[in-house]
């Protein structure tokens, strides 16, 4: 990981830090000061945006709006890109910048998600982040070294996650009740530790990558992300009449708006049930079985 000055650390937020780290192989590129031109890829990148957009506005005040895509390296790429030009207050965009990322890995600390978060919240930036259903480079690299703290931090992804699936039965099944779109989700510890020895041992992470290759590729994204909408766009046209759920189709904006709990422009939230704990799961389970063995142990004579 490298480090770099956070662009918004005059903004008054939770979790606000001076400085950022950012997965090296991604933001130096982005933000290193080249030896010809004394300036970044990101700030070449801004001067051609507001040459654009001021033709686009044809000297009129409307502003413009900038969308930043990316796939694989690319779509780290994008989301570093549309996080420093969100946080640029001088740029005259229309709307917020929006971001669609398709196999992009984690590019940036916990305090780079809280940074993200809270432009996500004032309205600035948002981040549709795409992912087949069986991709692992998605997950990938789990930690990075931080030079400033001198030990590991994990990565830690940002904005919503759009899960597509195989256009099979089972995709059929899980796309016919809702998108599969999460914000902000932990993956449970067991997939972590299986994720985390696949990165420990590079021989049977290249066979995965291998195997998996695939899955990483942008006609596969094509493929599911065509059969997600076109299965879609049948329930909401009626095609498939019986649907229940036809009626209560959202677009990617309202998603986003409901994922990520942006509560000045949506107050349809329901409360979430509180979740049962662990150990009350594990106490259940086995007063169950306890039971149950008693049971057949008396029937069974013994």
């Amino acid at each position: 990981m490298s480090s770099f000055p956070n662009p918004i650390a005059h903004e008054d937020y939770e979790g606000n830090s001076e400085c950022i780290n950012l997965r090296s192989t991604v933001a130096d590129e982005l933000l290193r000061v080249r030896m010809d031109t004394k300036m970044s890829l990101i700030s070449e990148i801004r001067e051609k945006v507001v040459i654009i957009g001021q033709e686009l506005a044809n000297g009129t005040n409307a502003g413009y709006h900038l969308s930043v895509v990316g796939h694989s390296r690319g779509g780290g790429y994008a989301t570093v890109l549309g996080y420093y030009l969100a946080s640029d207050m001088y740029l005259e965009v229309a709307s917020a910048v929006r971001v669609f990322t398709f196999a992009s890995s984690p590019v940036g600390c916990a305090d780079f998600q809280k940074g993200f978060k809270h432009l996500e919240e004032e309205g600035r930036l948002v981040h549709a982040r795409f992912a087949n259903s069986n991709d692992l480079f998605t997950s990938l690299p789990l930690r990075g070294y931080s030079e400033e703290n001198k030990s590991k931090v994990k990565y830690q992804h940002v904005g919503m996650q759009v899960r597509l699936h195989k256009a099979n039965e089972a995709g059929r099944r899980r796309i016919k009740q809702s998108l599969d779109v999460s914000y902000d989700a932990r993956e449970p510890l067991l997939m972590e530790m299986a994720r985390a020895a696949r990165n420990v041992l590079s021989l049977i992470k290249a066979l995965i990558c291998f195997v998996h290759t695939k899955n990483y590729c942008i006609s596969q994204y094509h493929l599911r992300m065509h059969f997600a909408r076109e299965y879609r766009l049948a329930l909401g046209n009626g095609a498939l009449r019986f649907d229940r759920k036809r009626k209560c189709l959202k677009s990617l904006n309202e998603y986003y708006v409901m994922k990520c709990r942006l509560v000045h422009n949506y107050t349809g939230f329901k409360e979430k049930p509180a979740l049962m704990p662990t150990w009350a799961v594990l106490m259940l389970v086995t007063s169950i079985l306890y039971v149950q063995i008693d049971i057949f142990l008396k029937f069974a004579g013994w």
